[in-house]
């Protein structure tokens, strides 16, 4: 059961719906709430490497007043702890991922909600790699992300097997679990790892109910057919392992984890 949440806000102005689907995230589980707001400060010649604005020191410290003071105004009604880091965008980084090894779960809002999406990006790239923690980006109005349908990206892997269990901790009490092996034999020999049907079950012997498929991509990319399957059922959550190859090579060459971080319209889970 999840009992505390993490929530990774920077200085925009444009999180307040997402704040308030966070808000009705952790009431819906009882689970306390921190709204962690990432102030990069503008170092010269460091911010447009991270897709930062240009920002005099005066603009940044208005920024981030206006920003505490909203901030600050919800947790006073919402009964919510606010925790405010400051730092160059690199150290940065480090402390985002410091705070979030503390919690049981990371929620991220879609891109337009946050002042800088590059930053964005970077964020929950390093807080999914570093943190040991599972990551939701959830998308426009996702409400209490009640996860009825998870859609699960299965390869066998333990980054696959970690996302499914972190999904079982977020999901609805009757979840339907989607076992998606999207070209699974692409993936290489994998006779010793446990199969999409072997998942399922095992999830039956729980009580839980699931099924098993296996969608070949075609022309799309892994995490596009992973997508375009779960709108197909009705899914209200993806959970994906991250980065499966090594994270030079989904960098260079793209993969399932980095398509899925440029978000899609279902809420998102990665665990590494």
């Amino acid at each position: 059961m999840i009992r505390d949440i993490l929530v990774v806000v920077d200085t925009g102005d444009a999180d307040e719906a997402f704040i308030a689907d966070a808000i009705a995230l952790s009431s819906s589980r009882g689970a306390r709430l921190i709204i962690g707001v990432a102030c990069p400060i503008p170092v010269p010649g460091s911010a447009s490497a991270h897709g930062l604005p240009d920002a005099t020191a005066a603009e940044f410290n208005r920024a981030v007043d206006a920003k505490e003071k909203r901030i600050w105004a919800l947790a006073d009604k919402a009964g919510i702890t606010v925790c405010t880091l400051l730092d160059d965008p690199t150290l940065l980084l480090k402390k985002v991922v410091a705070q979030a090894s503390l919690s049981q779960l990371v929620l991220f809002g879609p891109s337009e909600a946050y002042g800088s999406p590059d930053f964005r990006r970077e964020l929950v790239e390093a807080v999914v790699f570093a943190s040991g923690r599972p990551v939701v980006m959830l998308p426009k109005g996702a409400g209490a992300g009640n996860f009825a349908r998870i859609a699960v990206g299965w390869n066998g892997t333990r980054e696959a097997a970690r996302a499914l269990h972190a999904a079982m901790s977020v999901a609805g009490p009757r979840a339907h679990y989607y076992l998606a092996a999207v070209d699974i034999a692409t993936e290489g020999d994998r006779r010793s790892q446990p199969t999409a049907n072997d998942v399922v079950r095992h999830l039956h012997s729980l009580g839980w109910v699931a099924e098993a498929h296996h969608v070949g991509a075609g022309e799309q990319t892994t995490a596009a057919a992973l997508i375009a399957f779960s709108q197909a059922h009705g899914a209200d959550l993806i959970a994906a392992g991250a980065y499966g190859h090594s994270r030079f090579r989904e960098w260079i060459f793209g993969g399932v984890t980095r398509d899925l971080l440029r978000g899609a319209d279902i809420a998102v889970l990665l665990e590494h």
